[in-house]
């Protein structure tokens, strides 16, 4: 299974996909996002409430420093999320919008940094390699700030958000993992 955070991009094939033992995603329509509560309705017409960590990355392709409730009604978003009990909490946030439109998210660790052909390679939970190429224009924050590639280290938990075009993964965004799943 592929993961990612800032941006999302790996084709979903249902709209909930399992991204890990403890975290889970799901593609959507946002119905509403207010305070730390986000209601999202599935493609078989289902809402499903998140409670949104105060930690969550959120992803958009016109924002870097987005927050959930600058998300609007109506737009694509999916969601990364960890069920807590008899809730549900996001920790990441993709609005599928822009750039963004076709993009996944996922959560992995880092096997290896970007090398010097701007490729880095993420582990899933299941120990499957995934390897993306990046450029200049893919976003990485850590520690909350703006970043480089090059600063992202081996067994780092991740989140990551990419596309995919024909046979290879482009990375879009990607930030250290909210929680560690």
């Amino acid at each position: 299974m592929r993961s990612i955070k800032w941006a999302v991009a790996v084709v979903l094939v249902s709209t909930t996909v399992s991204m890990a033992a403890d975290l889970h995603g799901l593609k959507g329509t946002l119905k509403s996002a207010t305070g730390n509560e986000l209601i999202v309705t599935d493609d078989q017409g289902k809402d499903m409430t998140f409670r949104v960590a105060d930690t969550a990355a959120v992803v958009c392709a016109d924002k870097k420093d987005a927050r959930a409730n600058d998300l609007k009604a109506g737009t694509q978003v999916t969601v990364l999320y960890d069920k807590k009990g008899d809730g549900m909490q996001a920790v990441a946030i993709l609005h599928n919008d822009g750039a963004f439109r076709d993009a996944m998210i996922s959560h992995g660790k880092v096997k290896t940094a970007a090398d010097a052909n701007g490729k880095i390679v993420v582990s899933d939970s299941n120990g499957k390699d995934w390897t993306f190429t990046t450029d200049d224009q893919a976003r990485v924050r850590l520690n909350n700030q703006p970043a480089k590639i090059g600063d992202l280290k081996q067994g780092e938990d991740v989140i990551y958000v990419f596309e995919k075009k024909g046979d290879t993964f482009r990375l879009l965004s990607v930030c250290e993992c909210p929680t560690k799943p």
